[in-house]
């Protein structure tokens, strides 16, 4: 299941605050699960490693918007939804 959740034009300043808040829900999410009791090392180790790439590949795509010569930032975001088969016992 493909869902298209943002497809538009936007102000540089509108773009990168959308970017933002999407790129932080993902943060937020991986630094809950951090802070769960039941987590393994592996996990935690797993969970800071793609909050650094995700802060990275923001710092990165903000940079881009701001150096970028026109005023206006084309930005689409889909999300591909795969729905795995029950797990049997």
């Amino acid at each position: 299941m493909d869902l298209e959740l943002i497809s538009g034009r936007f102000s540089k300043h509108d773009a990168e605050k959308i970017l933002t808040d999407i790129f932080q829900v993902k943060i937020d999410f991986h630094e809950k699960k951090i802070g769960t009791l039941y987590q393994s090392e592996e996990s935690i180790k797993h969970a800071e490693k793609r909050i650094k790439e995700l802060q990275e590949s923001l710092r990165y795509v903000l940079s881009r918007i701001r150096n970028h010569p026109r005023e206006m930032v084309d930005v689409n975001a889909h999300v591909s939804l795969s729905l795995a088969a029950p797990i049997t016992q």
